[in-house]
């Protein structure tokens, strides 16, 4: 499943080196790290990208790049474009992220997912 997942507006896809900088802008931005622990150097949101794309490698899926169908530009992800997309959210499959301490208020995770069969029709 690392195909791109297209819509008339936007593509879901593997991450591009191009990807990096305006990758970089937005997890340097406190405003859009509001829901994270922290903003991100360079260095650490490159890393991020890198270990996002190596996950479809590994484990036959992971974060996608997302980018404007009409320009090709990169843009950030959110819950609105995956419900979009097809995918859903079941809250028995939420979980508490490891490496967030208990009690803080962005421990608890929410993943959205998409069945092979919506994702091919959506190709």
């Amino acid at each position: 499943m690392t195909g791109p997942l297209r819509t008339d507006r936007l593509v879901l896809r593997r991450w591009r080196p191009a990807d990096l900088e305006p990758f970089a802008a937005l997890n340097a931005d406190q405003e859009v790290m509001e829901h994270f622990p922290s903003t991100l150097d360079r260095s650490a949101s490159d890393a991020l990208a890198a270990a996002a794309d190596a996950a479809f490698d590994r484990y036959g899926f992971g974060l996608w790049a997302v980018e404007v169908a009409s320009t090709g530009a990169f843009i950030g992800r959110s819950q609105a474009v995956m419900r979009r997309l097809g995918m859903t959210h079941d809250p028995a499959e939420n979980f508490d992220h490891p490496g967030i301490p208990t009690g803080h208020r962005l421990r608890r995770h929410v993943p959205y997912r998409i069945e092979p069969t919506g994702w091919r029709a959506r190709r």
